[in-house]
């Protein structure tokens, strides 16, 4: 350490005193040789390093250079003694380092002081500065949240096959970043590898899905002029769904929003709420939006762009994603509106998917019943303890319009929920389909989302009907982390209404798609509802009582053994649907990060799929830290519910008709604050404090079909 400062003295005389290099000196002359740490060492005891570099020494300073390295040089002589009785020490060290793993040395920084600062001027320049515009601004790189409609008939799914595209099979990723490319949102160096400029995809859709705001995060390329000015932007009105009950809250919480309370109910997914939510501050200008869809085809269109954090996944962080099903209406076959939808309703909640998805059932042997070991049924999970991949949370599954397109009637199905698996949505609406026609019975469905057993009632329905509606990212803080503007809102419903449905229309009256699909239906799967059939799934009802009563004899000797009264999580497992599986998730926190987080989960490419890249990429790794990040600030909001049933968020916003948002934040908020003060009992079941939500801000919303549904004309009839 001695050495070094001597050293450093020396270098900062020579910086001080020597203003020009002497050119001449150096051939035959000892000289200074500096590494990239900045620190003087003498020629021949200096140690190979990369970058070094010479300084020659002026006239005026060349007897200050011979005295400093004299001193130098007797200090390192007489350490050369103790340096040598530890070289084969240091020898073996080396060999024994050189056997490590990659990695596992880290090499020291380059100095911050003035002599390493020199080796900037021995740096080429950079061939590709940042361009400026007439007025000296910089083109920035910032991290943008895009959202994007297309119909996906001509294209093999969303997300890229290979990063510099494959013309054999298109993806829309490939035409949209072709199209970034030559707008100069990206640049041709950042082009390839994706990482370059962060790509990351929100969800994905399989060949033949549509979307009317799909999404994608990258950095992007932008001028200050092509970016939108805050106060232009207008707040959506749709995006929030509290009603009634919403405004309650806000005036006896205090929060901010308001309007007149009313009784009304807590309001459904399309309710509209009388209070605005703010957009994303910067976004990208219409001009520029549209500037960038020239270069797109007419069947893939920009919607908007909005600048988020430097850390958000677009699919790790969305917290809900809504599709829509556009179905004939002859497809119901005999049952009404409201039968239909009743089917429908099944599948709400937090349930067991395996049986109305693809990949993720696995033969796990036979299970057999302890009081007749002759009854028995294959296992398509785990018994004891079935993979965590296979719960799902659906929270509004219902018919939500009526449309007429060119003289034929559609019903449009909603289906919102926190996250999907491999063809999920399509099998539940073959499954809807197959209970319309009489080939199954609801209850068939019901055995098949609450119990491990393989139940093949869900046919995969076609995928030309199945469209992405829409993405949302609430974050568990208590606030919507990316809001696009009402224009934004208002081109995705054209996009949706003069495009997307008219081609689905078509692709039906073309290809006779459904008319195939419910004739397999028949012949595969049901065998017209032959005597065979009809026993096997009455021992399926038989095995699945038996299955029931000792889940509920199970959790009965759990408590005894744990010597409590009453366990409520076990009592509200027995009460929901005897599976002895509560919700799966304590809260939504765990819900909405659950797609990154299950292991062995392979994710779907259909619509239905919700992944970013492929395999379980860096973006699950970015989601653990996001989940890392909010754990301060809800740390104690996750202690606090405990006194709260788990899954208790999930079935407010079932009952209640809402998705994550502010709204149903502020119930649950509700819920924990009369707790803690002692209003209402903790460690109750679900239904106890749903019907306090309901005493205190009224009944929710009916459904849509409750109501008097219009038939809409979309397009020219």
């Amino acid at each position: 350490m001695l050495i070094i400062r001597r050293a450093g003295s020396l270098a900062a005389a020579l910086l001080g005193v020597c203003k020009t290099v002497d050119a001449s000196v150096g051939a035959g002359r000892m000289r200074p040789v500096f590494s990239m740490t900045g620190h003087p060492m003498r020629a021949e005891a200096a140690m190979p390093v990369q970058r070094a570099f010479a300084l020659g020494s002026c006239a005026a300073c060349a007897r200050v250079v011979d005295s400093g390295w004299r001193k130098v040089g007797s200090s390192l002589d007489s350490s050369a003694g103790k340096a040598h009785s530890m070289s084969s020490r240091s020898d073996a060290n080396e060999k024994v380092a050189t056997r490590r793993r990659p990695g596992s040395f880290r090499t020291r920084s380059p100095g911050r002081g003035p002599l390493a600062m020199m080796m900037v001027s021995n740096r080429k320049p950079n061939p590709n500065p940042s361009p400026t515009n007439q007025a000296g601004q910089k083109q920035l790189k910032q991290h943008m949240c895009i959202v994007f409609g297309y119909c996906g008939t001509n294209y093999y799914g969303l997300q890229s096959q290979q990063a510099e595209g494959d013309p054999e099979h298109p993806t829309v990723s490939d035409v949209l970043r072709q199209a970034f490319l030559k707008s100069g949102a990206i640049a041709p160096s950042n082009f390839v590898p994706l990482h370059r400029t962060k790509w990351r995809i929100a969800s994905r859709t399989d060949k033949g899905v549509h979307a009317a705001l799909a999404a994608v995060s990258f950095k992007m390329e932008t001028w200050p002029e092509q970016l939108e000015d805050p106060k232009a932007l207008t707040p959506p009105t749709h995006h929030s769904s509290g009603g009634g009950a919403a405004r309650a809250i806000a005036g006896a919480s205090g929060g901010a929003g308001g309007g007149d309370g009313g009784a009304g109910g807590g309001g459904g997914v399309q309710a509209v709420a009388s209070s605005l939510v703010k957009p994303t501050e910067v976004q990208l200008s219409q001009a520029e939006i549209a500037r960038i869809n020239g270069y797109l085809p007419n069947d893939v269109r920009l919607l908007g762009a909005a600048r988020v954090r430097g850390a958000f996944e677009p699919r790790e962080c969305a917290s809900s994603r809504s599709y829509e099903y556009l179905l004939p209406a002859w497809a119901l076959g005999s049952l009404s509106l409201r039968e239909f939808d009743d089917i429908l309703r099944t599948f709400e909640g937090t349930k067991r998917y395996h049986n109305f998805c693809s990949g993720l059932r696995r033969y796990a042997g036979d299970w057999h019943s302890a009081s007749n070991p002759s009854l028995s049924w294959p296992l398509a999970l785990p018994d004891a303890k079935p993979p965590p991949a296979s719960f799902r949370s659906v929270l509004r599954c219902a018919v939500q319009r009526r449309v007429a397109i060119q003289d034929v009637e559609y019903i449009v199905i909603g289906i919102h929920g926190v996250s999907f698996v491999l063809h999920q949505i399509r099998h539940m609406i073959g499954a809807a389909l197959a209970v319309a026609h009489g080939h199954s019975q609801v209850d068939l469905i019901q055995i098949g989302l609450s119990s491990p057993f393989e139940v093949d009632v869900a046919p995969l329905a076609p995928g030309c009907g199945l469209l992405l509606d829409e993405i949302r990212w609430f974050h568990p803080a208590g606030e919507d982390e990316v809001v696009f503007s009402q224009t934004t809102h208002d081109a995705a419903r054209l996009l949706k209404e003069e495009t997307i449905y008219p081609h689905i229309h078509s692709l039906y009256q073309k290809d006779q798609v459904l008319e195939s699909f419910l004739e397999q239906t028949k012949e595969r799967y049901f065998m017209d509802g032959a005597a065979e059939t009809a026993r096997a799934h009455d021992r399926l009802r038989a095995v699945f009582a038996d299955w029931q009563e000792q889940r509920i004899r199970s959790a009965e000797l759990r408590r005894a053994r744990m010597g409590e009264d009453d366990d409520d999580d076990d009592d509200s497992k027995a009460q929901d649907d005897g599976t002895g599986q509560n919700d799966s998730n304590d809260d939504f926190q765990n819900d909405s990060q659950s797609d990154g987080q299950k292991e062995g989960q392979k994710e779907g490419q259909d619509g239905t799929r919700d992944a970013g890249s492929k395999g379980r990429s860096r973006s699950g790794d970015v989601g653990r830290r996001r989940t890392g990040s909010v754990q301060s600030g809800v740390h104690a909001h996750t202690l606090r519910s405990r006194l709260l049933p788990g899954g208790l968020f999930v079935k407010i916003c079932v009952e209640r008709g809402l998705l994550p948002s502010p709204e149903a934040q502020r119930l649950l908020e509700h819920l924990r604050s009369a707790v803690e003060a002692g209003e209402i009992e903790s460690g109750r079941h679900h239904s106890y404090y749903l019907d306090v939500l309901d005493e205190k801000f009224g009944k929710p919303r009916p459904r849509p079909v409750d109501t008097e549904l219009q038939v809409e004309v979309i397009g020219k009839s």
